[in-house]
C-alpha cells in the first residue's frame, strides 16, 4: 500500500511540474517527504522544482546528497550538470557530460547539451563536431539541429544552415532563445559578423520582431564594410590602441633613421591618415546609417 501510494505521489508529482504548478506540487512533495525524507525519487523531483524556480544553489546542493549515495544515479548527474550551465560554470557542466557520454555513448541529448556547453563558451569547431554526432545518432534531435546551425550561422556557412533555421524556430521555441544567447555571447566576445549573421536569420523569420530589428539596427556600423580596417581596434579595444601608438614610435623612428626623408614622410603621414580615418569614419557612417 505505501509503495502504491509512494509511485501514486511520484506521478501527480510529474504531472503538476511538466504543467509548472510548482507551488501545488512542493505543497505535496513536503508532505511526501516528511513520511519518506530518504526516498531518493522525491528528493530528485524536489530537485527539479528549485532548478525550475531558479534555486540553484538549493537544487546543487540536493543533486550532489543524491550523487553521494548513489553515484550512478543519471538523471540527478545529467540535472546537476544543467544546473552548472545554468550558472555559468561551464567546467562543471563539462566534466559530468563528459562522463555521461563515457557511459552513454548513443545517447543524442548528452553530445547536444555538450555542444551548447562549448558554444557558450565560443568553441565553435568543438560544438559543431559534437552536434554532428548528435545529429548522427537522431537526425531530428532538436538541440542538435539548434547547435549545428547557430554553428554554421557563426561560421558564414548560410547554404547549410538557411534550410534548416527557418523550420526550426517554427516547431521549436527554444531555438529562438538559444539564438537570442548565442547572440549576446557573440557580442560579449566582439564577433560581430558572426552574431550580425544571426540576428539577421532571427528577424528574417521574426519580421515583426522589434527586439530582433533592433539587434541588427545595432551592428549595422560594426560590421558594415568600411569599418574593416578599423577591425583590430574593434576587437581589442584600447590595447589595440596602445600596441598601435608604439609601433607608430618606432616605425616613425626607423623610418627617419633608415629611409629618405621622401619615404619616412609618406609612411609617417600614412599612419596619421589611419589615425584620422579611426577618428572620422565612425562618426561619418553612425549620421550616414541612421
Amino acid at each position: 500500500m505505501d509503495e502504491d501510494r509512494h509511485i501514486s505521489d511520484v506521478k501527480k508529482l510529474y504531472y503538476l511540474i511538466e504543467r509548472n504548478r510548482y507551488e501545488t506540487a512542493e505543497n505535496i512533495l513536503g508532505t511526501a517527504l516528511t513520511k519518506d525524507p530518504d526516498n531518493v525519487d522525491l528528493q530528485y523531483i524536489s530537485a527539479i522544482i528549485d532548478k525550475e524556480t531558479d534555486r540553484l544553489y538549493e537544487a546543487e546542493k540536493t543533486l550532489k546528497h543524491i550523487l553521494s549515495k548513489k553515484p550512478d544515479h543519471v538523471e540527478a548527474k545529467y540535472l546537476l550538470a544543467q544546473v552548472y550551465i545554468d550558472r555559468n560554470e561551464f567546467p562543471g557542466a563539462e566534466r559530468l557530460l563528459i562522463d555521461l557520454i563515457r557511459t552513454y555513448p548513443r545517447e543524442p541529448q548528452y553530445f547536444a547539451s555538450y555542444a551548447h556547453v562549448m558554444m557558450q563558451t565560443i568553441n565553435l569547431e568543438k560544438a559543431e563536431k559534437l552536434a554532428a554526432e548528435a545529429l548522427r545518432l537522431d537526425p531530428g534531435h532538436p538541440g542538435a539541429l539548434t547547435a549545428s546551425i547557430l554553428c554554421s550561422l557563426s561560421k558564414g556557412k548560410r547554404l547549410k544552415a538557411n534550410d534548416q533555421f527557418s523550420d526550426l524556430i517554427k516547431n521549436y521555441p527554444n531555438a529562438a532563445f538559444s539564438a537570442h544567447s548565442l547572440y549576446i555571447i557573440l557580442v560579449e566576445n566582439k564577433k560581430y559578423r558572426a552574431a550580425m549573421r544571426i540576428a539577421q536569420e532571427l528577424l528574417k523569420d521574426h519580421p515583426d520582431n522589434p527586439d530582433y530589428l533592433e539587434m541588427v539596427k545595432s551592428l549595422r556600423l560594426v560590421t558594415h564594410p568600411a569599418m574593416l580596417p578599423l577591425y583590430p581596434l574593434q576587437r581589442w579595444g584600447w590595447q589595440a590602441s596602445a600596441v598601435m601608438w608604439v609601433l607608430f614610435i618606432i616605425a616613425g623612428r626607423m623610418a627617419s633613421k633608415y629611409l629618405p626623408d621622401a619615404q619616412a614622410i609618406v609612411i609617417i603621414y600614412s599612419f596619421l591618415g589611419f589615425v584620422a580615418y579611426s577618428w572620422i569614419a565612425p562618426f561619418v557612417l553612425k549620421r550616414f546609417l541612421k
